[in-house]
């Protein structure tokens, strides 16, 4: 027999959500943000070939 625990509810008003879905929501949004600020990987030779310079 599987017991079920009653889940962990996080309550603003309102507004309620459960903790796991919570952390999951916030760690989404964690990666989007590291997404728009980390610069993206690129080759160093292309770059020299955009600004004109010889390796």
């Amino acid at each position: 027999m599987v017991q079920v625990s009653t889940p962990h509810v996080v309550q603003w008003g309102w507004f309620s959500i459960e903790l796991t879905n919570l952390l999951i929501i916030l760690v989404m949004i964690v990666v989007f943000v590291l997404a728009l600020l980390l610069p993206f990987p690129h080759n160093a030779e292309v770059t020299r070939e955009r600004r004109g310079e010889q390796p």
